[in-house]
């Protein structure tokens, strides 16, 4: 299998939006930083590792490094549902399957911002 490995990205819980650094690309937001570590002030980096098929979808995930296990699952499950990719070619130019690592930075926001968004 090929590696493609990217810079890691912040995932700050007062962004409406982040796009994910991904290939083709994926989408969270400050709703998807884990409550129960927004509510114990957790912050860590996660570096996860995907195995992708040639479909370009996330067929397993691996932690690699571990901030905390309440943000490594949901670093993993973000990844699982939302990363979406285009895989490498082989030779014959038919896309192949591939390893993907990303480090996923889940940092808070200062105690002065909300940590989610107001809805309308």
């Amino acid at each position: 299998m090929s590696r493609m490995s990217h810079k890691s990205f912040a995932v700050p819980a007062h962004f409406f939006a982040l796009v994910i650094a991904l290939p083709v690309y994926g989408q969270t937001t400050n709703w998807d930083y884990p409550s129960g570590a927004q509510k114990e002030q957790v912050e860590g980096v996660t570096r996860v590792r995907l195995q992708v098929g040639a479909d370009g979808l996330p067929k397993s995930c691996e932690i690699v490094q571990s901030a905390d296990p309440e943000l490594d699952a949901s670093a993993c499950k973000l990844m699982m549902e939302k990363g979406r990719f285009k895989p490498p070619l082989d030779d014959k130019g038919k896309p192949k399957a591939f390893q993907f690592e990303q480090s996923i930075r889940w940092k808070l926001p200062p105690p002065s911002e909300p940590a989610e968004p107001t809805k309308p």
